[in-house]
């Protein structure tokens, strides 16, 4: 596998809305899984597995693999590496306080006897199929996370603000193309904005359950073009999109939003420093600059 991106995290930065608007341009090949995992819960299934998700490329794509959730497992820099020394790593970076909110808003629509949030934020494990990662919101967790990744990767770092999905989103398109070296594809009419698997989404709970079972999804691979998988899966997130957003503090009490304040608040300057000029960097910590006509929306 030549050329490689993984998007390792992080999980709740809008991965799901990536997902469906990468797979769309023609020199980007992304497998049936949104999730593919292989370089955190999923590893031991075997490299052989990993490459047969990606057989059907064409000469000229760039593999995509978005799998958010390498942002919790701390080997996942050095397998990917590892994998393809050549590999490129995206990072979305979310504001601290809005990803823990996030999150558990998340498990909590899957989860009838979810833990407060008080004890939520203190460690919870987050559990993919079978397996499960230590989710950490304290100690300082997302800078350090996000250094590690820059002293692995370097210039093969991409590093962009959350917040430019929702201002901007084109040039945040852009942005993967400069990156990735790919030809522009990537224009108002061929963005779909949808507010896809948003923190206040709809939800169906047994159906969300049973496509996360790995068995089914093993099937799913065996049984199904990729293609029809692929456009099923768009259909079924466009169908929990809720047109109208919600603030955060329509969402979560006050005692939840003083207490995610308070332990934020630290790692919540760092990212503001990091994107006090620029909101996308690599990971050398030089800018990446996007062209002017991209840079602004019409």
């Amino acid at each position: 596998m030549k050329d490689l991106f993984v998007v390792v995290g992080m999980p709740r930065g809008g991965t799901t809305y990536l997902y469906h608007n990468l797979q769309n341009h023609p020199q980007i090949f992304m497998p049936f899984r949104k999730e593919v995992n292989y370089f955190n819960v999923n590893f031991g299934r075997g490299e052989e597995w990993y490459r047969r998700l990606y057989e059907e490329a064409k000469d000229g794509q760039v593999c995509a693999d978005i799998s958010p959730p390498c942002f919790m497992e701390e080997l996942s820099e050095d397998r990917i590496l590892s994998f393809n020394p050549n590999a490129k790593a995206v990072l979305v970076i979310r504001d601290p306080l809005e990803w823990a909110l996030s999150f558990y808003a998340q498990f909590s629509s899957f989860n009838f006897d979810m833990i407060p949030f008080s004890d939520f934020v203190n460690g919870y494990e987050y559990k993919i199929g079978e397996n499960s990662l230590s989710l950490n919101f304290t100690d300082n967790y997302i800078p350090k996370r996000i250094e590690t990744f820059k002293k692995h990767f370097g210039k093969n770092l991409l590093i962009y603000n959350q917040k430019v999905l929702k201002k901007d989103a084109l040039s945040m398109f852009k942005a993967f193309e400069k990156f990735l070296g790919l030809d522009p594809y990537f224009t108002e009419e061929t963005i779909d904005d949808r507010r896809i698997n948003a923190s206040d989404r709809k939800n169906i709970v047994w159906l969300q359950r049973l496509l996360a079972n790995e068995k089914l999804i093993s099937m799913i691979e065996k049984y199904f073009p990729r293609k029809l998988v692929l456009s099923a899966r768009k259909k079924f997130d466009s169908g929990s999109v809720n047109e109208k957003a919600r603030n955060i503090d329509q969402i979560y009490s006050e005692e939840d939003l003083a207490l995610a304040k308070k332990l934020f608040s630290d790692q919540q300057v760092y990212i503001d420093d990091m994107f006090a000029k620029h909101d996308f960097l690599l990971g050398d910590g030089t800018a990446l600059e996007i062209n002017q006509q991209n840079k602004k929306r019409a």
